[in-house]
């Protein structure tokens, strides 16, 4: 009994210890700003500092220093002198809260059990030294899916041209019309799977289809251009740099194979019809049709793995607690099984944190004070914002000045008649070339698209944005000109331009509220700025300019 009391006095007597010594380390940091006796410390500081110049490589000056240490007593006048009511009822912002702090906890699992086990031998660094210094021109071909892709690759074999298949393949009009050359590029502008084949294939011949993060590129690389003067001095200055560059390509890949030692995310098992309840019933939710505890009791078992299974009211609750970036972008049934495969992934990888103590890392805890920061920053800028006061006359003036944005697109109306054979477009072309008025009967009898075709091709008026690809050959059109036939994705179009309307300017009184909402947004960061500088002129700050103009910085440069 005694033993047990004489350990228990040594713990109490070493705790004690540790509490004073925490809390004399802290007296005895310096103190480099004071908010109404709130303190900043310039341990503190120096950390903020020296973290922003390391990740933004801008040098250490006076300006800077003043600059970083404004913010964070901005920030503590923010959070602890000011009405946030607003802000913290924000449901979206208590979305995002638990989301970042998720991600920071997420973010050192992959810090520690992935990137740091990654290595780089001599040779990788030595062949990525020399690719560092060599650029290549390159042109590809991109492809959604691989079967798309060996197509495309069957089709060069067979010497359809670059020039001819890059038209068919991309929308983006620049590498339509140069056959999806893409110029020079150095090592670390592209996909690390891209670069691979790019700095090994040699000059002239043409890869097979190659697996990057978007999908599958096929890659021809017309030059490369090495520096000749390459020196073991230089190499071994730079040495350090290009490990970490080496040790980033591998990093996707490294943390592929460590997330499917935790998950095998095609054995989720899910059932087809209680996803598609899901995704009709939440698409309701989102357009404000259908209240979320109105599915509360949905029961049925949407998605099972290894015994874990989500009912249909329980995806739906986890689909509500994604930050609103996430919840818009599932739109499709397949956004939605991707989404129930990631809260697998994710409470798993949770768990594997928690058990490893993660949560409690200081490191972690500094990180989620850091995000959280961040994110009630921009939120009480948003609420700043939206509260500030734009007068009727200053409202006026920025109409007056930005008329451009508060003018009607311009208007088209456009027919169509869709074919899927070259030659008979090729025929009814030359038909309506001597009779433009046979448009509307031809669209009936030969047009696909049948929404279309039941009003003659009329597809009615609509801005230029709505024709996708064909929006440049719509707005350069005249009147009654006669387009086509057009190539479009293995179809062939005959368009007619029957009419333009042009865009006009609303008048002021008609959308008074949304000018100054737009006022509002255009001149935001002075709204905020001046609303901190009231702030800084209410409240008693006090700060050590010698301790910010005289405290060494680590040198990053």
């Amino acid at each position: 009994m005694n033993n047990k009391i004489n350990l228990f006095n040594k713990l109490l007597i070493l705790l004690s210890v540790l509490v004073i010594l925490t809390s004399c380390d802290r007296k005895e940091d310096k103190v480099i700003a004071t908010i109404n006796g709130e303190k900043v410390y310039l341990k503190d500081f120096k950390n903020r500092y020296e973290d922003f110049l390391l990740s933004s490589g801008i040098s250490d000056t006076y300006p800077n220093r003043q600059n970083i240490l404004n913010s964070m007593v901005t920030e503590v006048l923010m959070q602890k002198f000011d009405n946030n009511d607003s802000v913290y009822a924000n449901k979206e912002y208590q979305r995002e809260k638990k989301w970042v702090n998720q991600e920071a906890l997420l973010g050192f699992v992959m810090d520690r059990d992935v990137f740091a086990k990654i290595t780089a031998s001599d040779k990788e660094i030595r062949t990525a030294f020399k690719r560092a210094n060599m650029k290549v021109a390159a042109r590809h071909l991109y492809a959604k899916t691989l079967d798309e892709a060996n197509e495309l690759y069957s089709l060069l074999k067979t010497g359809v041209s670059f020039d001819l298949l890059a038209k068919q393949v991309f929308t983006d009009s620049t590498l339509r019309n140069n056959g999806g050359y893409l110029g020079f590029f150095s090592w670390g502008d592209m996909d690390p799977a891209f670069e691979e084949a790019a700095y090994t294939l040699p000059v002239g011949k043409i890869s097979k289809p190659i697996k990057t993060e978007e999908g599958y590129s096929i890659i021809k690389v017309e030059k490369r251009v090495a520096n000749p003067l390459l020196t073991e001095d230089e190499y071994m200055r730079k040495k350090k740099q290009i490990e970490r560059l080496v040790k980033i390509n591998k990093k996707k890949p490294a943390e592929h194979k460590f997330i499917n030692s935790l998950i095998d995310l095609d054995k989720i098992n899910i059932n087809e019809r209680a996803l598609n309840d899901v995704y009709k019933k939440y698409s309701l939710i989102l357009n404000e049709k259908l209240e979320v505890k109105s599915v509360n009791n949905g029961s049925e078992v949407v998605s099972d793995y290894k015994g874990k299974k989500f009912t249909v009211a329980q995806i739906i609750n986890r689909l509500e607690e994604l930050p609103y970036y996430f919840r818009e972008k599932i739109k499709t049934i397949d956004n939605l099984k991707t989404a129930v495969k990631g809260f697998y992934l994710k409470d798993i990888l949770l768990n594997y944190a928690k058990e490893k103590g993660y949560d409690k890392n200081p490191y972690v805890l500094k990180k989620e004070r850091q995000l959280e920061t961040n994110l009630f920053m921009r939120y009480k800028m948003i609420n700043i914002t939206k509260n500030a006061e734009v007068s009727d006359s200053a409202a006026y003036d920025f109409y007056q000045k930005n008329k451009k944005y508060f003018t009607t697109d311009t208007k088209y109306h456009v027919k169509e008649i869709i074919v899927k054979r070259k030659s008979l477009a090729d025929s009814l072309i030359k038909v309506l070339r001597r009779n433009k008025g046979k448009f509307s009967s031809l669209a009936k009898k030969y047009s696909l698209r049948k929404f279309s075709a039941v009003n003659g091709g009329d597809l009615g008026w609509a801005s230029i944005e709505k024709f996708g690809l064909l929006r440049k050959k719509i707005y350069h059109a005249k009147l009654s000109e006669l387009l086509g036939p057009l190539n479009i994705k293995g179809y062939y179009g005959i368009f007619i331009v029957a009419g333009k309307k042009k865009g006009k300017v609303a008048p002021f009184n008609q959308i008074k509220d949304k000018v100054k909402a737009a006022a509002k947004f255009y001149y935001r960061n002075d709204i905020f700025k001046k609303y901190t500088q009231n702030l800084f002129e209410k409240n008693k700050i006090d700060i050590n300019f010698n301790l910010l103009k005289n405290t060494p910085m680590l040198n990053y440069h």
